[in-house]
């Protein structure tokens, strides 16, 4: 009957969904696992895996002081951490353990990582490999486990992608970041070590059932993929539509609805960043064309479309921006680089250099164009018309070409018939 009894928790228990992952309180993959307790990872609820804590049989030993004045820590300058010996770092992982055991992960992460600092600052001062240690992979496997306690899937990859670097064979590393690439969607990532870890346990029947799962759920996620990319398709097109029929607000839409099915059409946000430019938006238009280039950077409509936008940007001061035209002339050129004989780049190229080539207005023509001209002397006839006259020079010698339409217009109005 007590048999029975245990066939029947152990089917409840992988009937739940749980994967049984160990934080390591050993010193090898080889020792026989201690007892195991079960802690539900994601306290909230759901389908959470749980952590087998591996405990000693032995009693607790009591918290030692990391730095004694036994003289067993060496410092090590250029890192500023201190290098701990092996008992040291056993006595931080054994209290690591002991606050999982407890579930208290996030007080037990700092704890490992101190351990973990210490035990390779003591490996770099003797200039040996950190895995000579055996207390480096179960470190690093028991931060992994940490991570995944706290849905830190990022870091429970980084931990184990160390141990599997110098030791490509660990069981328990491989389960985890198989896990951790699950939870992010990296379907056919975790089959990969799904199916590593059946090598090693073959008969392991709940890591069949989640290499079947993940199969299922990597042909879903294909299929959704290939739906968004389908409608990402189908909205440039109607983009690609307005254009054609001058309608580039409408076209605006449609490479926004392109890019949310699919933020990665590259071809779509090309062509928002046309729309853009064409509707006077440079910002847009250059932040877009950036992320074309960024994914290819030597397309050349990428490179002519940033370099229009940074040449009207450069043109919303008053003296053009020099920085903007040389980054536009740098594009340009890229652009010609790939083709040639493109007319239309060859005419942006000349453009921008001309630009680039006139000096800068002074501070005394700027002081002037910024300073309004005083109002013409009431005077009449021929005198009214050469005053305005003079005054129209005077403004289109300091560059202010609507005032000085506005005074030769006046002196015109003044003397019709005369030569001013």
């Amino acid at each position: 009957e007590e048999s029975d009894e245990e066939e029947e928790e152990e089917e409840e228990t992988k009937s739940a969904g749980f994967s049984r992952i160990a934080i390591q309180d050993d010193e090898s993959e080889e020792d026989e696992e201690g007892d195991m307790v079960d802690v539900p990872i994601n306290k909230s609820g759901g389908s959470g895996s749980r952590i087998a804590i591996e405990e000693e049989e032995s009693e607790e030993e009591e918290d030692v002081p990391i730095n004694t004045s036994s003289g067993s820590s060496v410092p090590i300058e250029d890192e500023g951490e201190e290098a701990m010996s092996e008992w040291e770092v056993q006595q931080l992982k054994e209290k690591g353990v002991a606050l999982c055991m407890a579930s208290k992960y996030e007080e037990a992460t700092p704890v490992f990582e101190t351990a973990l600092q210490g035990l390779e600052a003591a490996a770099k001062a003797s200039k040996k490999p950190v895995d000579d240690s055996t207390l480096w992979a179960p470190l690093r496997n028991n931060l992994a486990a940490c991570a995944l306690a706290t849905s830190d899937w990022e870091t429970v990859v980084m931990h184990c992608d160390a141990v599997l670097e110098r030791q490509p064979d660990v069981y328990k590393a491989l389960l985890r970041r198989s896990e951790a690439l699950e939870r992010m969607g990296k379907f056919q990532a975790a089959m990969r070590d799904v199916k590593a870890c059946l090598q090693k346990t073959p008969a392991d029947h709940e890591l069949k059932a989640r290499m079947e799962n993940l199969q299922r759920a990597g042909a879903s996620a294909a299929a959704s993929s290939v739906v968004d990319k389908t409608e990402s398709e189908a909205a440039k097109d109607r983009g690609n539509q307005a254009m054609k029929e001058g309608a580039p607000a409408k076209a605006l839409a449609e490479y926004t609805a392109s890019l949310t099915a699919n933020s990665s059409n590259v071809a779509a946000r090309n062509n928002r960043a046309l729309c853009f430019l064409k509707l006077g938006r440079w910002a847009d238009a250059e932040a877009d064309a950036t992320l074309v280039l960024e994914a290819e950077p030597n397309n050349p409509k990428g490179l002519f479309r940033r370099a229009s936008a940074r040449k009207e940007l450069a043109l919303q001061t008053r003296s053009p921006s020099p920085e903007l035209l040389a980054a536009a002339i740098v594009d340009v050129k890229s652009a010609l680089d790939l083709e040639p004989t493109n007319k239309r780049t060859q005419a942006l190229l000349d453009e921008l250099t001309a630009m680039a080539n006139v000096p800068p207005p002074s501070d005394e023509q700027l002081n002037k164009q910024a300073t309004p001209m005083p109002p013409a002397p009431p005077t009449d006839g021929a005198a009214a018309a050469v005053a305005a006259k003079q005054r129209g020079n005077a403004a289109m010698g300091a560059g202010d070409m609507e005032t000085a339409l506005r005074e030769y217009t006046a002196a015109v109005a003044a003397d019709p018939g005369g030569a001013a």
